[in-house]
């Protein structure tokens, strides 16, 4: 209980032990925030960065049931719902319709 008594020792402590514990709990949240958008999981609900190379077709389609729509228009047919395409996949049928050939 001696610690509960103001010293200047004890003051001191603390103030390090403050200091450390918010400097690790800042670096923590840090990289929950910086690693949060890079889970699978999660990908759907951080997809403002998609760009098709100055291509306005998918402007404004921010998710996945709007390129669904777009892509089951330009191919076709299609198997399954837009939930079940991955990002990747999308991507990679999209760079298919403007590939040049």
């Amino acid at each position: 209980m001696l610690w509960l008594y103001p010293t200047v020792e004890n003051n001191k402590n603390f103030s390090k032990m403050f200091i450390t514990i918010v400097l690790i709990v800042i670096i923590f949240v840090s990289l929950i925030i910086a690693m949060i958008p890079i889970i699978p999981a999660f990908e759907d609900f951080f997809t403002n960065g998609i760009r098709y190379n100055d291509n306005n077709l998918f402007v404004g389609a921010p998710d996945k049931s709007i390129h669904f729509e777009v892509l089951q228009q330009y191919y076709g047919r299609t198997r399954g719902t837009a939930s079940d395409l991955s990002w990747h996949t999308i991507i990679k049928l999209v760079e298919g319709m403007f590939s040049g050939s």
